[in-house]
């Protein structure tokens, strides 16, 4: 379950740039048109400077402290 909730935090918040394939109907809530399977390996640059994008955003915006931390966590986790 925490799993779960921590994909829904990445979909919420880097909706382009840190996943790949089609995410589970029980996580969006929205049936996808076409289901792509997971093809990547590793982030490329361009995917690096969306999600820094996305966090930019979101440390602009007046979150929760928690919200933050877990962004801040997910970005140094996948960047390294």
């Amino acid at each position: 379950m925490l799993a779960a909730e921590g994909l829904k935090l990445v979909l919420k918040l880097f909706p382009d740039g840190l996943t790949t394939g089609t995410p589970p109907v029980e996580l969006t809530g929205v049936k996808p048109k076409l289901k792509l399977p997971a093809n990547q390996k590793q982030f490329t640059n361009d995917d690096i400077n969306k999600v820094e994008i996305y966090l930019d955003g979101v440390l602009q915006e007046k979150g929760s402290a928690s919200e933050f931390a877990t962004c801040l966590l997910l970005f140094h986790t996948f960047t390294v």
